[in-house]
């Protein structure tokens, strides 16, 4: 008798489906005994334990609030407690409510109906206290209290307890119970299970026994015809006969693939003939044997190829001639078709990319050659990365260099500007005014203060003064002048070192003031100037933004030109009063020499007068 494999396979199938259902059908009924169990678990033990437990916290609360209408100090704090106590009352009888539903066994019912008449005893025992409280007999009622009441809440406390042991000891019993019965539904299934293994095993192996030996033969008939051994397998007599011998599905497959090898074996001679003559170059071969079936379409496909195949290759060429002359114009001219597309398209993506490269080298070369930093703006591919990464260097370098050079002209021209103002015989308030009206201007500054040193004379000490101001508003109660070491002004003096101050005080002195309003400076620069190490002046700025690295490092610089500027003024001014004093003092020689010269000459008129008197005498 001819047994198909699929009969085989659906017969084994069927007998593994109802032994697999019988397993599953056992399961289920024990997996509903252990959900009951479950149920029962939650529903007795945990609801009465979280009812019990709900029930003590309510009855301590509630003998707490008796105290509280025992204790109470007036009638409304009594009727407030006695309040709470109703609440609490109300909840534990819910909570009571819940443990007679849900308490399993006639010890439980009669445990936790003791316990209810236990409760209900304590109301008359709350009722009297309440009654004595009413009737201003305080000490009665927490006699009561803390008496008769205190026993009755120690006897419930009991009874709560018992309660919550009665539950967990039910629990621990059910849960024994479930265990049990896990065991045994564990136990039976698993003998099940293996039962059903083994049967399907014993199946399997019927079954595969008879399809194995007829698959080996078909694995080695198609490796062969995998690995391209064709000829020995058409031609090897001693496997074709034992797959003729079998007589299922899997001898039809060995005839049909020695079929197949047969057919294949003709195409493949015509196939390899074609390759050898292409590889020859001779593009005008054809196929001459008979192809069938889809087949055919390997024919058909050939034929139309090799025509194509010549136009593209033709094609190719001229394109490949195009960009040896340097024409990025040239493109595909021919109509390219199946993979041949992509080569199309991928020669006109390089096309393209090229383009757009060498667009964009041009597009930043002549940036680079106007000096300015331009970036690439095309996607950079193969060994172009290495030209992108040299272009964005020097292209980085050069922005580097001119930011330098900005900064340093930006330094060089402040400077030069500050010399400008500081230049020819000024006096020192005007010296001053200039110096501070040019770095608050150039330096974007909304408020500047000049201070200058005033040396110490006598009993007075050294000080700064007020000496100019930009946009600067005078306060009255605001000093004008610091001693050295006072203030920030007069540290930073003390010091011959800046003091940069980025978090202001709200009574800061210096206040920016415009035509809508005054804020506070968020940044205040106190800088000193210095004539060969001897302090000379203090510079105050103040802004609302902070000052940057180049604005600081100017300040630095044009410091030591500043205390040489204002040095000078000084020995100007003091030589301008020493001769000055010359001039007054020469004025008053003179003055003097004029006085003695009429005073000789009326002593010589006395003297004349004098020797004729005696003459005549």
């Amino acid at each position: 008798m001819k047994i198909n494999i699929r009969t085989k396979l659906l017969l084994a199938f069927a007998l593994i489906v109802v032994l697999s259902s019988a397993v599953n059908i056992y399961g289920l009924i024990q997996m509903n005994v252990l959900a009951n169990f479950t149920t029962q678990i939650y529903n007795h033990p945990l609801q009465v334990t979280r009812a019990v437990l709900s029930a003590n916290t309510g009855i301590i609360m509630m003998h707490r609030s008796m105290k509280d209408v025992a204790f109470a100090a007036n009638t409304a704090e009594m009727e407030a407690a006695h309040l709470q106590v109703n609440q609490y009352e109300q909840e534990i009888d819910e909570q009571f409510a819940i443990v007679q539903k849900w308490i399993l066994g006639d010890e439980g019912a009669a445990l936790i109906a003791e316990t209810i008449q236990i409760f209900k005893n304590w109301s008359p025992i709350r009722e009297e206290v309440i009654a004595l409280r009413k009737a201003g007999q305080r000490d009665k009622a927490s006699a009561i209290t803390t008496g008769k009441g205190a026993q009755q809440v120690a006897l419930l406390n009991s009874k709560m307890e018992a309660l919550k042991n009665y539950a967990a000891n039910k629990a621990s019993g059910m849960y024994e119970s479930a265990q049990t019965t896990r065991t045994i539904a564990m136990t039976t299934s698993m003998i099940t299970i293996i039962t059903v293994i083994v049967l399907s095993g014993w199946l399997g192996f019927l079954i595969s026994v008879g399809i194995s030996k007829s698959v080996r033969m078909i694995n080695t008939i198609a490796n062969k015809i995998v690995a391209g051994e064709i000829t020995s397998t058409i031609t090897n007599r001693a496997d074709i006969n034992k797959v003729l011998a079998c007589r299922d599905e899997m001898g039809d497959i060995g005839r049909a693939f020695y079929a197949v090898a047969n057919s294949v074996k003709t195409v493949i001679d015509d196939i390899v003939q074609i390759s050898q003559e292409l590889a020859k170059g001779n593009l005008q071969i054809m196929p001459n044997a008979t192809y069938q079936g889809d087949y055919a379409q390997i024919k058909n496909a050939l034929e139309t190829a090799l025509p194509d195949q010549c136009q593209v290759i033709e094609d190719i060429i001229q394109i490949a001639q195009g960009l040896a002359k340097g024409d990025l114009g040239v493109e595909p001219k021919v109509e390219y078709q199946g993979d041949f597309v992509k080569v199309k398209t991928t020669l006109q993506k390089a096309l393209s990319d090229l383009r757009r490269v060498i667009e964009d080298i041009v597009q930043v070369s002549q940036g680079l050659a106007k000096g300015q930093r331009v970036k690439t703006q095309v996607e950079y591919q193969g060994e172009f990365v290495q030209i992108k990464d040299i272009l964005e260097t020097a292209s980085v370098t050069l922005a580097e260099a001119t930011a330098q050079n900005q900064t340093q002209n930006w330094l060089k021209t402040g400077q030069t500007q500050l010399s400008e103002q500081m230049s020819g015989e000024q006096n020192l308030a005007q010296l001053a005014k200039n110096i501070i009206s040019f770095l608050a201007t150039y330096l974007e500054m909304p408020v500047g203060i000049c201070y200058l040193l005033e040396e110490a004379k006598g009993e007075q000490k050294a000080r700064l003064k007020l000496i100019a101001s930009y946009a600067y508003t005078y306060r009255k109660g605001i000093t004008s002048e610091f001693l050295v070491g006072e203030g920030s002004v007069g540290q930073a003096a003390l010091e011959k070192k800046p003091i940069h101050i980025t978090k202001v005080p709200e009574d800061y002195y210096v206040h920016i003031h415009s035509g809508l309003g005054k804020a506070l400076p968020s940044n205040v620069i106190i800088q000193p100037f210095l004539y060969e190490g001897t302090l000379k002046g203090v510079i105050e700025l103040a802004a609302f933004k902070t000052m940057t690295d180049i604005q600081l490092a100017f300040l630095t610089q044009v410091m030591p030109s500043i205390g040489v500027a204002v040095n000078t003024a000084e020995s100007r001014s003091r030589v301008q009063k020493l001769l000055q004093q010359s001039r007054t003092q020469a004025k008053e020689l003179q003055q003097t020499q004029t006085e003695l010269q009429q005073q000789n000459e009326e002593l010589q008129n006395q003297s004349e007068e004098l020797q004729t008197q005696s003459e005549e005498l």
